[in-house]
């Protein structure tokens, strides 16, 4: 069965839509690109509420992957678009910092 351009589907746990050129595409990307321009190739569209069903603008960001990769890797979780900023900062920020390195806590041999 054929669908027209501008079909939408909930597959793999994220909205797409059938774009002219005959594939399916991320919908909540095109939606964001549609309102603020092209996404840069290592940003991702992130749901403030983590749900992935509710498409609308006001719930969609964009995140370097560097970001959403610190943030899922130390479980943090937001859930508005200032505690994602914050995150987004503190990830940028741990990510830049050179790493603290902790003195040696062996004893001293004395003679």
């Amino acid at each position: 069965m054929t669908r027209i351009v501008g079909f939408t589907r909930y597959h793999d746990k994220h909205w797409e839509i059938k774009l002219s050129d005959g594939k399916y595409h991320n919908y909540a990307r095109y939606l964001y690109e549609k309102a603020y321009g092209k996404q840069p190739g290592d940003y991702i569209i992130v749901y403030l509420d983590g749900n992935s069903r509710n498409i609308d603008l006001s719930n969609l960001e964009m995140i370097s992957r560097r970001q959403s990769c610190y943030i899922r890797v130390n479980k943090l979780s937001y859930t508005n678009r200032q505690e994602l900023k914050t995150l987004c900062l503190l990830s940028d920020l741990a990510t830049t910092l050179p790493h603290y390195v902790r003195p040696s806590r062996r004893k001293k041999a004395t003679s």
